[in-house]
């Protein structure tokens, strides 16, 4: 079904113009951090184009059958970051992923029959210097410009414009007594 790219006990440099992993085309243009608990699956007929990118521990990278996943020069993975794309990725350059970030460019298709393996699939673009917290989902058909920053804990759908600092406002409840 897929491969898996692993590291060994330290960090790896890899130079590598292509590979191939189960039919699917990953393209290196520079060196590449990759930690031993990297979790990378390419599937077949799928692309990946990487620019220098630094993967902490822990992250998943899932690009599915047919998809297509670009990222940027500059683009830092935290620890425990997933993206798991099913259609269209693109990631520009000099984002930052805090911890824990999710990204997923499809959702289920819950009224299907078979809901567990059919999608329904948009796109993500994230563009030029964003800063994306620790503990946002980024959900499918979202277009985050650039110069912007997520706030930690948001979840994101839709066009957020350039510039722009979004978070999801948290209301008190009810206040503790005392």
């Amino acid at each position: 079904m897929f491969r898996k790219i692993f590291g060994f006990s330290r960090y790896l440099y890899y130079k590598l113009k292509s590979l191939f992993l189960n039919n699917g085309n990953i393209s290196f243009n520079t060196r590449i951090l990759l930690p031993i608990s990297l979790n990378f699956e390419v599937h077949k007929k799928s692309e990946v184009k990487l620019g220098k990118v630094i993967f902490n521990k822990n992250v998943s990278i899932r690009v599915r059958e047919s998809a297509k996943l670009i990222i940027g020069t500059g683009v830092n993975f935290n620890n425990a970051c997933i993206v798991t794309c099913r259609g269209d990725i693109n990631i520009g350059n000099n984002v930052l992923f805090g911890p824990n970030v999710m990204v997923f460019d499809h959702d289920h298709d819950y009224l299907a029959k078979d809901y567990a393996n059919n999608f329904k699939i948009g796109k993500i673009v994230i563009e030029d210097n964003v800063w994306i917290g620790a503990n946002v989902i980024i959900l499918k058909n979202t277009i985050i410009k650039k110069n912007s920053v997520i706030a930690a804990g948001t979840v994101v759908r839709g066009t957020v414009g350039e510039n722009s600092i979004v978070y999801n406002k948290r209301d008190i409840i009810q206040k503790a007594k005392g």
